[in-house]
């Protein structure tokens, strides 16, 4: 089978995820960055980048500036710095509403034709020139002149707002109209469409086809796609299966499509014998499989571990119990690196003693102040902990990546329900049946 060509993708954080990043990055085909992480920390993201020589992109968030506004707001009610600072490199037609009137922007906002043009541009140029510009006045920059790096993302991402069905025969005529204007000015290989949905839209055939034509009518090679809160591993054979035919009627016009939040079911789609061809998947540092498209506030971090042969992030405590039912723990360290993992971070830090899989569920006691003024105290996972969760995750995400090019698309899934059958008895039945779903869905689009 020959080696897989889908792009590798990885999503930049936080600053304390760059030395996780730098590890791995001769793994990882591609680097996103937010417009507002970038804005916010513009000279130590683009030294970062820059030196590093990622391939990157930068996504202009462009659909943050049309929810609710308290979204776009911090805890003393104004404008968040990090959102001021993007929009700062939008027109002076968003700035007035953003950071002037405290507005989001609506369709009625784009029925000039010069002011969507205007915005169009302004979102394509900061993305092109925003790393180069804040280089030139580093030390650096000359050296990397003379090394020929190019300071440019490897796609300019088309600004775009978010679709359900509510809103859509709105705002998918101005969506249409950005890539329309973006054409005029660079070459179709130097752009990625970005389309954002909420799932309602995979609920409704009509809808499907009319993205599938109006995207496929513009001649565009590259589509990021995000669907809000989409996880394979909680949808309806509805949504999977409408999932598929959205990516296989675009990747059948000669549309790229890559996944912004994907898991495992999308690193399927990767696979040559799918049909519904996704081209890459983009995930976080141990995180990002799905995320909502409006923020939601994140509860107390806990030790999770990748269990690869269900892909999945479980809690430790739950792994712990498992693998004992299993008579893996206490000692069995040869059955761990044989049914488990042997990647190189368990096998650093278990050598053969089942004793140091504990380093993975290490946590210490925070205390939380309630509301109502009440302390607790709650377990949180150590820097040593999480430090191993990330890089365990990371090596079996590039496991599934290199999987996918020496198996049968269809062996993997049988894998996958034989191992989610044998730990039932601890983790639940559900996930075989999600397996043997995902199966049935693949099999119609394979």
């Amino acid at each position: 089978m020959e080696q897989n060509s889908a792009l590798k993708i990885i999503r930049y954080g936080t600053s304390a995820e760059q030395k996780f990043i730098d590890e791995f990055k001769n793994e990882f085909d591609l680097l996103v960055i937010n417009g507002n992480m970038i804005s916010h920390a513009s000279k130590a993201i683009s030294k970062f980048v820059a030196t590093r020589k990622f391939s990157y992109i930068i996504d202009p968030l462009t659909h943050s500036l049309q929810h609710d506004i308290q979204y776009i707001k911090g805890k003393n009610g104004k404008i968040k710095s990090s959102i001021k600072k993007m929009v700062d490199n939008y027109s002076d037609f968003v700035k007035e509403k953003i950071i002037d009137q405290e507005r989001v922007l609506v369709p009625s906002d784009f029925e000039s034709e010069s002011i969507l043009k205007d915005f169009t541009s302004k979102v394509l140029d900061f993305q092109k020139n925003h790393v180069i510009e804040t280089s030139k006045e580093r030390d650096y920059y000359k050296y990397l002149q003379y090394t020929k790096v190019t300071f440019e993302p490897k796609w300019l991402i088309v600004p775009y707002f978010m679709m359900n069905t509510k809103n859509y025969k709105k705002w998918i005529e101005i969506n249409v109209q950005m890539i329309n204007y973006s054409l005029q000015e660079y070459e179709l290989d130097s752009l990625a469409a970005q389309l954002v949905i909420e799932k309602d839209i995979l609920e409704d055939a009509y809808y499907i086809e009319d993205i599938i034509s109006k995207y496929s009518s513009y001649g565009i090679r590259n589509l990021l796609l995000w669907v809000d809160d989409f996880s394979a591993f909680e949808s309806s054979r509805l949504l999977l299966n409408n999932f598929c035919k959205l990516i296989e009627g675009l990747s059948d016009n000669g549309i790229n499509v890559y996944n912004l939040y994907g898991d495992y079911f999308s690193v399927l789609l990767c696979h040559e014998k799918s049909k519904a061809k996704l081209q890459g998947v983009c995930h976080g540092i141990e995180y990002g499989e799905k995320r909502a498209i409006v923020p939601v506030g994140g509860g107390i971090p806990v030790n999770k571990y990748y269990l690869y042969p269900i892909h999945q992030r479980v809690e430790y405590g739950r792994v712990a119990t498992l693998l004992r039912y299993l008579g893996i723990l206490p000692d069995d360290y040869q059955r761990y690196y044989s049914d488990i993992c042997n990647c190189e971070q368990c096998t650093e830090v278990i050598k053969d003693n089942l004793d140091n899989f504990a380093y993975y569920g290490d946590s210490k006691p925070i205390e939380i102040k309630r509301k109502t003024g009440a302390t607790i105290s709650r377990q949180y996972p150590t820097t040593e902990a999480k430090a191993l969760c990330i890089n365990h995750f990371l090596y079996n995400k590039l496991k599934e990546w290199n999987s996918i090019s020496t198996n049968d698309l269809l062996d993997l899934i049988d894998e996958s329900i034989k191992s989610a059958e044998e730990y039932s008895p601890i983790l639940g039945y559900d996930l075989v049946g999600t397996y043997e779903l995902w199966k049935e869905v693949l099999y119609t689009h394979e």
